[in-house]
């Protein structure tokens, strides 16, 4: 998998922080989020600020986000109507775009370390 999403994140984190004073941010303060594909990325930022000692963060908020690529979990069943918004067949479609060929072996969230 391409790492370098979280990578970026992290590096967006290290440098907010490091800028926290001129930037007028309290570190005290830090609060991520991320919707979809941002949502996933979310959480490995999360999980990457607590493995690596910080920075601290406070509150995440990961909507709607992209965790799993194998879509085998209930709710990947659950809408499969054409015209949803987003329904199982663009489910696959994303995680087909983001990872091409890797999406055949195990979940994202293992790699990435979420589970």
């Amino acid at each position: 998998m391409d790492s370098r999403g979280a990578d970026t994140c992290w590096d967006i984190l290290i440098w907010t922080t490091e800028e926290a004073e001129l930037l007028g941010i309290d570190v005290n303060r830090v609060a991520i989020a991320g919707a979809s594909g941002g949502g996933g990325l979310t959480a490995a930022l999360a999980l990457m600020a607590r493995d690596k000692g910080g920075p601290s963060i406070i509150f995440q908020m990961p909507l709607y986000p992209m965790l799993d690529n194998r879509n085998i979990t209930p709710s990947s069943h659950e809408i499969t109507e054409k015209g949803a918004i987003w329904n199982r067949m663009d489910n696959s479609a994303a995680w087909n775009m983001y990872l091409g060929e890797e999406n055949d072996g195990p979940s994202t969230s293992s790699k990435r370390g979420l589970c």
